[in-house]
């Protein structure tokens, strides 16, 4: 099996963030800080060994979910169609994943950020480039709007999809804006 450019991406983005987590691994708390309230105060945590390392598993996981989907596809709603515009979400939800491990891992060693701007600002980006790739996935059983009813029907489907990009592409812009503005005096 070859793997596509934007699979390959994915896979460096999985490996970057299990270097970034073996590389400091001795520097992380016991337990390690894994959630922040709206202030920025931790408050949950995880055992270290788990602590460092289940974003990167987390993120392997995905990335093979977007290698064995296509594989196991039924036969009319196969990936293949759209292979293209079904890679470039995998890169968005990786990178996403590696920049929410990266700025955690970080901040519970130690490191200044401000995770109120910077979570929010790389969700809405993930949402604006999965709104922007919806309408041009077809028909299948694992991406995007899969009711009976849009299942069914190709002309539903591409409808669908074509509402999803139109709207959430614009509309999602409001997120990593408010990700900016909202925490602006803190």
């Amino acid at each position: 099996m070859k793997l596509s450019g934007s699979q390959l991406i994915g896979l460096g983005l999985v490996g970057a963030s299990f270097a970034l987590h073996i590389a400091f691994y001795d520097q992380l708390p016991d337990p390690v800080p894994r959630h922040w309230n709206i202030r920025g105060v931790a408050n949950g945590f995880t055992p270290k060994p788990w602590g460092a390392f289940v974003n990167p598993l987390v993120m392997a996981f995905v990335w093979l979910v977007y290698i064995v989907a296509p594989i196991i596809s039924p036969r009319r709603y196969e990936l293949g169609k759209s292979r293209g515009a079904y890679d470039v979400p995998l890169v968005g939800v990786l990178s996403f994943l590696f920049i929410v491990t990266s700025t955690t891992f970080l901040r519970a060693d130690g490191w200044t950020m401000v995770i109120q701007r910077i979570v929010p600002l790389a969700f809405g980006v993930l949402l604006i480039v999965l709104g922007n790739y919806m309408g041009k996935i077809r028909r299948n059983f694992f991406i995007g709007l899969r009711t009976p009813w849009i299942l069914a029907d190709e002309e539903v489907w591409l409808r669908s999809g074509a509402i999803i990009a139109s709207s959430g592409g614009r509309l999602n812009v409001v997120i990593p804006a408010a990700g900016l503005l909202v925490f602006a005096r803190q």
